[in-house]
């Protein structure tokens, strides 16, 4: 018999949703799905990056090379939108001040401000940006990369709702090592930077003055793909891959001291996987034809269920969830 994968379960609880208004009932659910907010973008189909911003959040989609901004209130109602320039590799983040733009130019990481243009801060020797290279919550924001001079993992983070100077840091990692893929994730107040090195996936815990906390790690064979990866402060780490073999793909939690606690199969094929942290001790998770909540008992929560690839980012108990041309927030957990 095949066992029901997360991306079915979700499915079939948002269609016994739409059938009886019974849902707690009828699944046994004890966190209400309110969708307060299901605003339109336009009509081209952006592949979004969001973010959180002191009030709500923030979605870029990139045209050629501009950044189409849209600034967004908690409820996801549209409240501003402009159009900035940036480079291929360039990411969004939230601060005080609004959008910041991260790109990497001439050698040099640089992050500034989205609607004017000012330079926040700038700093030498980055080579590329990383797989999976920002994260954002409503604490705090950060921006990995490699450095050109010995190939470690650089941070650049900073406060989303306070004025701080945003800081470079250096994983805790030993330096020179050839990685394969390195990314980073909100994890509370602290953030957590992921990287691979042979058949390892690393993770190593920052908090707001350096990244020489605790560094665990997993097994994952060089031939898995790491498709997404979000943390939390008391959770662990939700990572999801697929194999290189058999091509089944599956969620991982990973507890904060390095153990695996459990595996959910995932059927939605994807190269990308959205997941966040939401709250301290669950995540939101966008897949294809769905998107969901999940906590570290394995407790599945619908948010939605449609035709779109949908991108995801959380905040102060809500869940932005960006699919097709429109934003959608939802109260989870």
């Amino acid at each position: 018999m095949r066992v029901p994968s997360i991306a079915d379960t979700a499915r079939t609880w948002l269609a016994l949703a739409a059938a009886t208004s019974a849902l707690a009932v009828a699944v046994s659910v004890s966190v209400s799905v309110s969708v307060s907010a299901s605003v339109s973008a336009p009509a081209s189909e952006p592949a979004y990056q969001l973010a959180v911003l002191p009030t709500g959040f923030t979605a870029a989609a990139r045209r050629g090379r501009q950044f189409q901004i849209y600034e967004l209130a908690a409820s996801g109602a549209h409240l501003d939108e402009y159009a900035v320039t940036a480079n291929a590799d360039a990411r969004v983040v939230g601060s005080p001040g609004g959008p910041l733009i991260a790109q990497i130019s001439r050698g040099r990481f640089e992050l500034l401000h989205a609607r004017s243009g000012e330079l926040v801060a700038s700093f030498a020797n980055a080579s590329r940006m990383c797989d999976t290279p920002a994260a954002s919550n409503d604490v705090r924001y950060g921006v990995a990369y490699l450095a050109s001079d010995d190939n470690n993992v650089h941070v650049v983070h900073g406060e989303t709702s306070r004025p701080a100077t945003a800081s470079d840091d250096e994983l805790a990692a030993p330096a020179r090592r050839p990685k394969s893929w390195c990314g980073v994730a909100s994890a509370g107040r602290d953030l957590v930077l992921l990287w691979r090195t042979g058949d390892r996936l690393y993770f190593n815990a920052c908090n707001d003055r350096s990244c020489r906390g605790p560094v665990t790690s997993i097994r994952l064979p060089a031939s898995d793909k790491l498709l997404g990866a979000g943390c939390t402060e008391r959770a662990g780490c939700l990572i999801a891959t697929r194999d290189g073999g058999t091509g089944a793909q599956q969620l991982v939690l990973v507890t904060p001291a390095g153990g695996v606690k459990w595996r959910h199969p995932l059927d939605a094929r994807a190269d990308t996987i959205s997941i966040v942290g939401a709250g301290d001790r669950a995540f939101a998770v966008g897949a294809p034809g769905s998107a969901f909540g999940i906590d570290r008992d394995g407790t599945l929560m619908p948010l939605w269920t449609g035709d779109a690839e949908p991108v995801v980012a959380a905040s102060r108990g809500r869940v932005l969830v960006a699919h097709g041309h429109t934003f959608t927030t939802v109260s989870y957990p």
